[in-house]
């Protein structure tokens, strides 16, 4: 059974995903995941503290955390478990990846559809990297014009044109500066 994490399989997905997000270990994770140990990647995702912070904030526990994992998970992913209405109609219908992709946009767009700005939601305190990546991709889905200037003499406009560059190339540009630090390490 494969398990997918924004379209990518098994537990690389799964480490990339956490570390994405900025969940503790999701560095270590990451770094097991490339080393290809899996057992390792899989115990470290149990240090995951999610657990920890609900507690920390008080107010609801880690059954509220499952169930709003399995609610979410339900709702947008009608192609595995049903449509909206809560019917079997589409679940198990063969549907290619786009248009699974297209209906989840669809349905997180709606869960979404109060915030103003295309930076609302985007925890500020990602790497950098992965802050514009997330941005800019937020900008595009929204289509609006991204204009940047690689030649700017302003290194951050420089560096955004650089991730808008792995954007377009179809490449992760926080994977692609740690597996080229990993590779003179």
């Amino acid at each position: 059974m494969k398990n997918f994490v924004d379209g990518q399989a098994g537990a690389e997905g799964v480490a990339q995903k956490e570390n994405s997000l900025g969940i503790g270990g999701g560095e270590f994770l990451d770094d097991e995941v490339a080393r290809e140990d899996v057992a390792v990647a899989v115990d470290g995702l149990a240090d995951a503290p999610v657990f920890a912070v609900a507690a920390e904030a008080g107010g609801f526990d880690i059954d509220d955390v499952a169930r709003g994992i399995t609610d979410k998970m339900v709702r947008r992913n009608p192609h595995v478990f049903g449509d909206e209405a809560g019917q079997a109609g589409q679940a198990g219908q063969v549907q290619d990846a786009t248009a699974v992709n297209e209906r989840w946009q669809q349905i997180k767009a709606a869960e979404k559809a109060h915030r103003t700005t295309p930076d609302e939601g985007v925890p500020p305190g990602l790497p950098a990297l992965l802050y514009a990546d997330k941005v800019l991709d937020r900008l595009h889905r929204a289509g609006r014009d991204v204009d940047l200037d690689p030649a700017s003499a302003d290194l951050g406009e420089r560096l955004l044109a650089l991730v808008e560059e792995a954007r377009a190339d179809g490449l992760d540009p926080e994977q692609a500066l740690r597996d080229a630090v990993r590779r003179r390490t």
